[in-house]
């Protein structure tokens, strides 16, 4: 092999090098990014099939069996042991762990069809547990970076879902189901996608 040979050779391995040291970054951050949104996708779709679970259980009175789970700041203070181990079974099952929100309410007019405003399940101007009626479980989970690397982008950032089930079966003594509650949700979101009750 002659030396211009081995020359022409040399620098297309150093060519080579160089075009691997420029791909190489935005494949990591390509590959990257697709781990990190599949993993916030899986988070949202865990989430939304938990509250949908919690809905369904709800709406025939099984609430769960434990209300021993991390709660932040239950509004109304005087929630039912009742609605608090519905909030808990939500956040069992949604498994994305203690930092999603939960809050159960009764329909009301903001409900979107099937479930219609009706006045028979209201009193004093709010919804009330009532078979019939449609009970809402709603959640904010706020959405975060498994590898810390796109947490800046996500920061603030917050998915929303929520339930509404028919009411088949109501809790036969009247034990503080009747109203529904709320933990405070993340910081920068509010409940406004979800009726009050």
């Amino acid at each position: 092999m002659t030396g211009r040979c081995r020359s022409r050779l040399a620098r297309e391995d150093g060519q080579g090098m160089i075009e691997f040291a420029l791909v190489l970054p935005v494949f990591l951050l390509l590959l990257v990014g697709l781990i990190e949104f599949g993993s916030a996708y899986s988070h949202i779709i865990s989430m939304r099939q938990g509250i949908r679970e919690a809905g369904r259980q709800g709406s025939v009175a099984n609430w769960g069996s434990t209300s021993s789970c991390t709660l932040t700041n239950v509004q109304p203070p005087d929630t039912s042991d009742d609605i608090k181990k519905l909030m808990c079974f939500a956040k069992d099952q949604a498994g994305v762990g203690d930092d999603v929100r939960i809050r159960v309410a009764y329909a009301g007019e903001t409900v979107t069809p099937p479930f219609h405003f009706d006045p028979t399940f209201m009193v004093a101007g709010k919804p009330i547990y009532s078979q019939g009626n449609s009970i809402v479980v709603c959640a904010i989970y706020p959405v975060q970076s498994l590898t810390g690397i796109m947490q800046p982008f996500l920061k603030g950032h917050v998915s929303t879902t929520k339930a509404a089930f028919r009411i088949e079966q109501v809790t036969p003594a009247p034990v503080g189901t009747g109203k529904g509650g709320s933990e405070d949700p993340p910081t920068g979101s509010d409940w406004n996608f979800c009726p009050a009750s």
